[in-house]
């Protein structure tokens, strides 16, 4: 059988090499590439065949075009040659396409160009001297949310891709109430669970709903330890207990509930909840300079759901949304997946005017209350 010899080109984006890479499966990589992103093939390994590295200049034409001539033509006549110019400079890619015609005259040549928009991979061949434009190829297998975080040069402390039977359980009790008008007045005050950044352990608040024909009406909360005791202003009594249900009822409920309408729906590749990032302290001083210097180092992602090579980063907000949430989910989203990212707010209450035009500059889709329940379809929309 013919070797397959895949020659990418190392720049900035290493998505489509990594693309390119999985999707034609070739017996051997080669990797032009300037001392800048040598780096990138440690990681690249991890994923695909050992690369063998050449060095490959960004503004060097005539050297350029010469080494790609020449190494294709130390292959095997019967080796069927793939050329990816999708990243580097320009004439680092228009050295490689001519460099590659020139070398592989007698060769199967072909030269491939990664659309990750379309999420294809366009083939031009050459074979007998004549050029032929293939069938695209479509991307069939998906880039996990860990690889675009490790492109990124960063790291994941840990992740959870399901819900606990107690989270379920929890869920199932309480999913009456959630949405409805008589409970604005609980969750509006979600705060009262806690003290400073922490927790109370112990703790009990009343909340009101006016009611169109009884008038006020009063509920009640109040927990200790690993307790919960809910009653609605209409009378729905809730107990909950297990450890852990005062962070559940303070606000990470809405976690578990866009993560298992999302996992439910079975439309993405990966769903993911509570995503403990590991980031370097220079890309957490940089993040906090985009968010305007918030001093906040609970690097986590909410809910990560990822469909072919996109993915996005979903951050659940049970009570107001602050414009440092749209802050924090946009540069995440920047940093962690650049053009292949989508930033998403989960909501229960509708955000403030001037919230919802922070989130359009910056490019962030809010979701809330009612539009939740149809969440997953919207979001596998987005993603296209």
């Amino acid at each position: 059988m013919a070797e397959k010899i895949l020659i990418n080109i190392l720049s900035t984006e290493i998505v489509p090499n990594f693309i390119a890479a999985i999707e034609l499966n070739p017996d051997r990589i080669i990797a032009l590439a300037s001392t800048e992103y040598r780096w990138q093939i440690n990681l690249l390994e991890q994923y695909t065949v050992t690369h063998k590295t050449v060095e490959y200049r960004p503004y060097n034409f005539k050297e350029d075009f010469s080494i790609v001539a020449n190494l294709i033509q130390e292959f095997s006549e019967d080796a069927e040659v793939f050329i990816n110019f999708t990243g580097g400079t320009k004439i680092m890619s228009v050295s490689a396409v001519l460099g590659g015609i020139l070398g592989g005259k007698n060769r199967k040549l072909t030269m491939i160009y990664v659309d990750t928009p379309s999420q294809k991979l366009h083939q031009i061949s050459f074979a007998d001297g004549k050029m032929e434009m293939r069938e695209a190829l479509p991307m069939q297998i998906p880039i996990p949310i860990q690889a675009h975080i490790a492109f990124a040069q960063e790291k994941i402390k840990s992740t959870d891709d399901a819900l606990t039977a107690q989270q379920e359980c929890w869920l199932e009790q309480i999913k009456k109430l959630m949405w409805k008008d008589e409970m604005r007045g609980f969750f509006g005050n979600q705060r009262k669970f806690h003290e400073g950044r922490n927790i109370k352990r112990r703790g009990a608040f009343n909340f009101n709903f006016s009611h169109t024909k009884k008038g006020r009406l009063s509920g009640s909360c109040d927990w200790k330890a690993t307790q919960l005791s809910l009653l609605s202003p209409k009378g729905t009594q809730v107990e909950l207990k297990g450890e852990g249900v005062i962070e559940f009822m303070a606000g990470n409920w809405l976690e578990a509930y866009v993560f298992s309408l999302c996992k439910k729906s079975d439309l993405f590749d990966a769903v993911l909840l509570n995503t403990k990032l590991s980031l370097k302290q220079e890309t957490i001083a940089i993040l906090q300079k985009k968010r305007k210097n918030v001093k906040d180092e609970k690097n986590e992602l909410d809910v990560v759901v990822s469909k072919g090579v996109r993915s996005a980063i979903i951050e659940c907000k049970s009570g107001s949304v602050t414009q440092d949430a749209v802050y924090k989910v946009a540069t995440l989203r920047d940093h962690l997946l650049g053009s292949y990212g989508l930033a998403v707010i989960a909501c229960r209450f509708k955000p403030e005017p001037g919230i919802l035009e922070k989130a359009k500059d910056c490019d962030v889709s809010i979701f809330y209350k009612k539009e939740l329940k149809n969440l997953p379809q919207q979001l596998r929309e987005l993603i296209g």
